[in-house]
Formats: structure tokens, sequence, C-alpha cells
């Protein structure tokens, strides 16, 4: 699949599920087709859901009262999850999942907010 994805001029890739850890890694196309067929990938830390406590649909909001403990935890968790994937300093975190975002714009302030 490396190999297809690279000549189809992927250079990248993320997956939800799989068998493989999680975490960051060189997928190895095909040796016939050299270095040219590999792709960086990454698997997904939380499938594709919010972290937990940041689903904004769920009545987990951002105010006045829990703004500093929410970004605080956020903090947190990209730490965790950048040592998680051998310490790197970005963090591909989402915020979805199925038939989320019903109220886009109540979801992206609570977004902003933090």
């Amino acid at each position: 699949m490396a190999s297809l994805y690279s000549q189809m001029g992927f250079d990248g890739h993320v997956f939800n599920r799989g068998v493989f850890p999680k975490g960051e890694f060189v997928w190895g196309g095909s040796p016939d087709l050299g270095a040219n067929a590999d792709i960086f990938t990454t698997i997904l830390h939380n499938h594709y859901s919010a972290p937990d406590g940041f689903d904004f649909e769920d009545g987990n909001d951002i105010n006045s009262e829990n703004k500093r403990q929410k970004a605080d935890t956020i903090v947190s968790l990209a730490k965790q999850w950048s040592k998680d994937f051998g310490d790197t300093n970005q963090v591909l975190m989402t915020f979805g999942d199925d038939f989320k975002y019903n109220n886009a714009e109540h979801y992206f302030a609570n977004l902003d907010k933090l």
C-alpha cells in the first residue's frame, strides 16, 4: 500500500485503526521502487474522537470557571502524547467523531476558547 500511495503522490498517511502500534514511522514501500516509495505515517492516539472531557456536544463546555483547568489538561495531554510518539514537537489531536458537529458554531466557539 505504501508503494501505491507514494506513486499517487502521497508523502504521508494517517491511520485510525490497524494492527500498528501508536506512533509515527516511515512506512517502507517496495524495495524495487527505492526510498521514493516510503511515506511518513502516523497512528491516531485517540481514534479521531475529541480527548476525554472535550466533546463539547456532551455538556463539557468551556466557561470562566473551568477554562484554566481545561487548558492545563489539554497541554498536559499534548505533552504526554508527544512522549508516546517519541518526543516530537508536533501532536495531531483530533476533535471529532461520527455524527459530531451537529452544532458546529457551538463546538468551534469552545475550541476558540481553548
